[in-house]
């Protein structure tokens, strides 16, 4: 009935692993590495064939950040990606108060101003934690 029914996703292109929204564009990255873009979340454009991506993209610090081929890739419109070189790449998983989050393993969150020097400021220990939600109180 609606555009998210079951009916209307059937055939889509659309094979995410990660997704993320934001400037009024769905992003998503698959496990082959290819970046794509919707502004309906039913007609999708390829963006981006990463050889090595990661699977994961995020929206923060109003970007849209993944990591694939040695590299963070940052786009403003999911179309057009731009490479910053880094040898240190995590799952960026949120972006609050000028920083990007990551989960580190067991169980930490560490953060970064630049995606380049990373600061444990959580580690309970544990099994591990596998997802965080980000958000601003109020």
């Amino acid at each position: 009935s609606g555009p998210w029914s079951g009916e209307a996703m059937v055939g889509a292109q659309y094979a995410g692993h990660g997704i993320a929204f934001g400037h009024g564009v769905f992003v998503t990255h698959d496990s082959d590495g290819v970046l794509r873009w919707s502004d309906d979340g039913l007609q999708w454009n390829q963006a981006l064939d990463l050889q090595d991506g990661a699977g994961w993209v995020a929206f923060a610090n109003a970007q849209f950040i993944t990591a694939g081929d040695g590299s963070y890739w940052v786009s403003t419109d999911g179309a057009s990606w731009d490479a910053l070189a880094s040898d240190n790449l995590r799952d960026v998983v949120g972006f609050i108060d000028g920083h990007f989050m990551t989960l580190g393993w067991p169980a930490a969150i560490d953060i970064s101003d630049d995606l380049a020097t990373w600061q444990n400021v959580f580690a309970p220990g544990g099994s591990g934690l596998t997802d965080i939600a980000v958000g601003v109180p109020g």
